[in-house]
């Protein structure tokens, strides 16, 4: 078969497109997908007539040929190959109103050539799919494989770039395999763009999961990242399943992600007006030296919101805020965080005014010796934050406030089943109403 237009018949009756269901998040990527793109997005798909071409040919080459014979008057490109198509060089989306739909991850599967440099001119990255300075680009139910290689140009690898673009919407995209030895390779990451959606994805095995630098309006919802690991021996990075980095206006909402041995499993840094809701955070696993990994680190930034989350397991704190101001950490299910190198599940951990810990339940099967919550105990002045309503069991100390903590309340806790209650030893701090 060979690449041809839609019929007339087709362009009337449209495509059905089956996306199979996610059994498992440490399966094999091609195995997830599950909803609609419009329960994704929160909206109701348009019923229109746009042109349409089918790509059966199973290479990268044909999918660029077919998005070039629609270029600026935008359309639909359909995969319909049944083998795999092999990506020699960057596809990319450089016009509006784009799709480019295939037929579930278990079905349309792009792969990296082997040895393949996928470079672009004036860009260091690497990258099997990009979309460029476009607008109203949707990118669906297919897999990206990076095959795990090393390019011989030695940059670092991107499954799916996306740059100085608006209203770029992935849904059921899976990348995988992208842990080459470069320690920056990114699954998916977006810079400088505006209204940017990732839905019902996944992540598997790659450095960081997803990045989003200088972006705003975003949305990461419904997508599993398990896998990823920083670059051994030496771990540099950083790297997070989702890094967001000098951004704004964005939620990260129902989101599973576990299993990774990465710096946290949620990184913001230097962000304003950030959501992290809903989602299941478990099993960062520590370096083989040092401390342990974060669920949710924050450094730098402020308006932000971690709340109704679930943290279990994390080597490193759940949740540790330095730098930044007016957080929200809020009804949050912590268990057993902070196992290496004994640290707070909590850490509010120097230069931060106007933290609120309020609601949560923070526990541990086996009592520790250190902190429940931690305030004041790093180099930098912890002010003005508050520690409401929490229930924090199984430490050594139910809330630490250390000398470098100012003006706190902590208030109405039940601080039962700890070594000690609570210990103040900063200026001008409330304690009042606590159960101990």
């Amino acid at each position: 078969m060979t690449d041809r237009p839609f019929s007339r018949r087709v362009l009337l009756i449209g495509a059905a497109l089956t996306i199979a269901g996610l059994a498992g998040c440490a399966r094999d990527a091609s195995s997830f997908l599950t909803g609609t793109p419009s329960s994704l997005a929160g909206g109701s798909p348009l019923l229109r007539v746009t042109p349409q071409v089918s790509v059966s040919k199973p290479t990268g080459e044909a999918i660029q040929k077919a998005i070039n014979s629609l270029g600026s008057t935008g359309g639909t490109v359909y995969l319909t190959a049944k083998l795999p198509y092999v990506v020699d060089r960057p596809i990319q989306i450089p016009y509006n109103n784009i799709k480019l739909i295939g037929k579930g991850a278990g079905a349309t599967q792009l792969v990296a050539k082997p040895g393949a440099v996928l470079t672009l001119p004036g860009y260091n990255e690497e990258y099997l799919l990009v979309v460029l300075g476009a607008s109203g680009v949707t990118i669906e139910g297919l897999l990206l494989d990076a095959i795990n290689q090393a390019n011989s140009s030695g940059n670092p690898r991107v499954g799916v770039g996306v740059w100085n673009s608006s209203v770029v919407h992935l849904f059921h995209v899976a990348v995988q395999n992208n842990l080459g030895p470069n320690a920056v390779n990114k699954a998916v990451a977006v810079y400088k763009s505006t209204s940017f959606v990732f839905g019902g994805g996944q992540v598997f095995k790659s450095r960081t999961g997803i990045y989003l630098s200088q972006t705003s309006k975003f949305a990461i919802n419904q997508t599993s990242i398990t896998g990823c690991s920083s670059q051994p021996p030496i771990y540099s990075g950083p790297n997070a399943g989702i890094f967001v980095d000098v951004s704004s206006s964005g939620t990260l909402r129902s989101n599973l992600i576990q299993r990774n041995k990465i710096d946290a499993a949620v990184m913001i840094k230097d962000s304003h007006q950030i959501v992290v809701e809903s989602n299941k955070i478990q099993k960062t696993f520590a370096f083989p030296t040092g401390s342990g990994n974060n669920g949710v680190a924050i450094t730098g930034g402020g308006s932000l919101r971690v709340d109704s989350n679930q943290f279990l397991g994390n080597s490193g704190a759940a949740v540790a805020v330095s730098g930044a101001s007016k957080v929200s950490v809020d009804q949050n299910q912590i268990r057993d965080n902070g196992n290496v190198g004994q640290v707070a599940s909590i850490q509010i951990a120097g230069d931060t005014d106007t933290v609120v810990v309020a609601s949560n339940s923070i526990s541990r099967i086996k009592r520790g010796t250190y902190p429940g919550i931690d305030a004041g105990s790093a180099t930098g002045l912890d002010v003005n934050g508050q520690i409401l309503n929490n229930q924090v069991h199984g430490f050594g100390v139910g809330v630490a406030l250390g000398t470098k903590s100012k003006s706190y309340l902590v208030e109405n806790n039940d601080l039962r089943l700890n070594a000690t209650c609570v210990t103040n030893n900063g200026t001008g701090n409330t304690i009042n109403g606590n159960l101990c």
